[in-house]
């Protein structure tokens, strides 16, 4: 089992290098949900608050994944995880285009669980 996860994380080897163009796109996503949800008289909804929290969330990243590590790393994914799935069921009661808009980064999140997993046990 090891030496197929490593042949599959050699295979990835190109990852590393798009992913902060990935989150600049999923960010950008997130932002117009967040702006379907904006509403003039209310300024701030609950769910617009639950997007910026996630803002918040995706650009710490380094701080409590401890520079990159894979285990604090791997924790902090699945608790954004999480996250990410209550904040999309809950916007998705609202507005479903704004939480269709999410889909990609529940998508994204998912494959990077997979792929961290991977490095822990070949690791």
């Amino acid at each position: 089992m090891k030496k197929t996860l490593k042949s599959l994380i050699d295979r990835l080897e190109w990852l590393p290098g798009i992913i902060s163009y990935i989150w600049i796109v999923l960010t950008i996503l997130m932002c117009i949900a967040a702006y379907l949800l904006y509403k003039p008289e209310k300024k701030h909804t609950k769910e617009g608050k639950l997007i910026y929290l996630m803002l918040l969330l995706t650009w710490l990243y380094p701080l409590y994944s401890w520079h990159y590590r894979l285990i604090p790393g791997f924790i902090g994914t699945i608790s954004y995880y999480i996250y990410l799935l209550y904040a999309g069921y809950t916007i998705y009661q609202k507005n479903r285009k704004a939480a269709l808009l999410l889909l990609p980064t529940v998508i994204w999140v998912t494959f990077a669980i997979g792929y961290t997993l991977a490095k822990i046990i070949v690791r």
